[in-house]
């Protein structure tokens, strides 16, 4: 057992790449950050508050290489994200993730530029093209494409959000209702997009 604060809510994490048949996928999580010290080997545990309640799972560490233990710096993925996947794990056999099928970058404006959208996804049915800028989500700022995954993650399929967008990349932000689509884990397993498009 340890101890530690936490720190941070609702930071977008890059767990790492992986490669896949259809080429790299970024796990990003909307994580709890705390500076509890998490080792390799506890991811999956617990991250509990002072009644003993499980606000997360440890998932990921800040370190300085592959080797190193924990710096102070742990990351867990928030129960209310944990639970309706563990749930239709148990139930399904498989789980299912909020997606829009769209590949996106760094935007030099902010934000997280999209480079190319899928087609019949959720992201060519709210209208998005190539060079729109995605600034915003629910009204929260989105500062880079990370982030962007991160809050897309943090709901489930179907649900509604509202992005505020820079249509070609500039001018007056504009909202677009996007319902949001779905991937399965098979999917992410093999390399294809990831929570909102690679």
């Amino acid at each position: 057992m340890t101890t530690g604060v936490v720190s941070a809510l609702n930071r977008p994490v890059n767990t790492g790449v992986a490669e896949g048949e259809a080429g790299p996928t970024s796990t990003v999580i909307n994580a709890i950050q705390t500076d509890a010290a998490i080792n390799p080997g506890n991811s999956g545990g617990p991250l509990v508050n002072m009644n003993g309640e499980v606000i997360g799972i440890n998932t990921a560490i800040a370190g300085i290489s592959q080797d190193s233990g924990s710096v102070g710096l742990g990351f867990a993925i928030p129960v209310n994200q944990v639970r309706p996947i563990a749930e239709q794990l148990v139930e399904e056999g498989s789980a299912s993730y909020a997606a829009i099928g769209a590949t996106i970058t760094r935007s030099t404006a902010g934000g997280a530029e999209i480079v190319e959208v899928n087609r019949d996804s959720a992201a060519e049915a709210a209208g998005l093209s190539a060079g729109d800028v995605v600034v915003s989500v629910d009204g929260e700022t989105v500062s880079s494409p990370d982030q962007l995954i991160a809050l897309i993650r943090s709901h489930r399929p179907g649900d509604e959000v509202t992005f505020g967008v820079l249509e070609g990349g500039s001018g007056d932000v504009r909202e677009v209702t996007v319902t949001l689509g779905e991937q399965t884990s098979s999917s992410v397993r093999s390399g294809g997009p990831d929570g909102i498009g690679d």
